[in-house]
């Protein structure tokens, strides 16, 4: 099988192998060489970005990497008619369907992945349970903690010289928090679905 797609680091990892993806996108890519997936799966690091031009995907690009199956946001169901339409197998995978509840989105992925791999579907098992228990040890560690011992946690999930984005609370941030009994510092930021940008600043000045 040859795979591109949204979710290529949880394809890799519930294969073992990278060598079955022919293509991922840029920002993949680019946390795949800094982090440690680069590492543990060093095959990735040959896979084809090229058929993202300008954050746009380009579908002839794409068909020449012939491949069997390719994973797109499930937002983006303009891309899912397009890939359709070029006549490739496409499945979407949804990122907020969830709620940002990492938990539950991670089981979810490993459900899609043992349909579509079903001589892999123990891994999937193993690793919800594995999942399970780990969240469950989080928890008993966790859940007596009084309000004056609870952490505050600040999420810095972009930063640049004109901007400074934090987790609201309709965020994966807020699940983290939550999951070990700490306090998000943007948890009062309701905006729907979004990260919120604490500040701005006219580069110019």
């Amino acid at each position: 099988d040859r795979s591109r797609g949204l979710g290529d680091v949880y394809k890799r990892q519930y294969l073992d192998s990278a060598e079955k993806l022919v293509g991922i996108s840029p920002v993949s890519m680019s946390a795949a060489k800094a982090g440690l997936l680069g590492e543990l799966y060093p095959e990735i690091l040959d896979a084809d970005t090229s058929f993202f031009e300008n954050n746009e995907l380009n579908i002839e690009s794409l068909l020449a990497l012939e491949p069997d199956l390719v994973f797109y946001n499930a937002q983006n169901k303009e891309l899912g008619e397009s890939l359709a339409s070029a006549g490739l197998t496409a499945v979407a995978v949804s990122v907020t369907k969830w709620d940002y509840n990492a938990a539950d989105t991670f089981d979810a992925w490993m459900d899609l992945l043992a349909d579509i791999f079903p001589e892999e579907k123990e891994k999937a098992e193993a690793a919800k349970e594995y999942g399970e228990k780990v969240e469950e040890e989080i928890q008993d560690k966790t859940d007596e903690l009084k309000d004056e011992e609870k952490k505050n946690v600040f999420f810095l999930f972009n930063y640049s010289d004109t901007a400074l984005v934090t987790s609201g609370k309709n965020f994966w941030g807020q699940y983290w928090c939550d999951a070990i009994n700490a306090v998000n510092v943007g948890e009062e930021i309701e905006a729907e679905r979004s990260n919120c940008l604490l500040y701005t600043s006219d580069a110019a000045d």
